[in-house]
């Protein structure tokens, strides 16, 4: 399946929140517990796109990042992830519906939604993680 359709990352305010700035370091990888797990990770602001991607990178996670649901979509098709990150108030393709579709494909790939809206899909998320992040957080749910 090839979803040509693709939609540019919006720009995000500069100031980030204290809560969403990047350390100077992360914590200490563990490879044994990070290297091997693929993370999907999809928001629409490239700003929070690009704080989390560097954020796991530098926890030892391979990160696969996408600013809209079909690049996300097309990643989960060509390859192999074992946790899906996304927002769920996106243009074009939201998270509700990416996510229904990872689930509808593989429904033990946990899939756990970033947001700082108040509207959640019942059932569909694994987590939900509200905005401003707590990077640290986020660290520990996902091992």
């Amino acid at each position: 399946m090839r979803i040509l359709q693709t939609q540019a990352c919006t720009a995000m305010d500069p100031a980030l929140p204290q809560s969403e700035t990047m350390p100077t370091s992360a914590p200490p990888a563990h490879p044994r517990l990070n290297s091997d797990k693929k993370i999907l990770l999809v928001d629409d602001e490239a700003g929070i796109l690009k704080l989390i991607e560097t954020f796991l990178s530098m926890s030892g996670f391979t990160v696969n990042s996408f600013c809209n649901g079909f690049d996300a979509i097309q990643s989960f098709v060509d390859q192999q992830h074992d946790l899906v990150l996304t927002d769920i108030n996106m243009p074009g393709l939201s998270g509700i519906i990416l996510a229904d579709y990872i689930k509808s494909q593989n429904s033990e790939i946990p899939v756990f939604a970033i947001t700082g809206s108040n509207f959640l899909a019942e059932g569909l998320f694994d987590e939900v993680i509200k905005k401003p992040l707590d990077l640290k957080a986020l660290l520990q749910l996902i091992q």
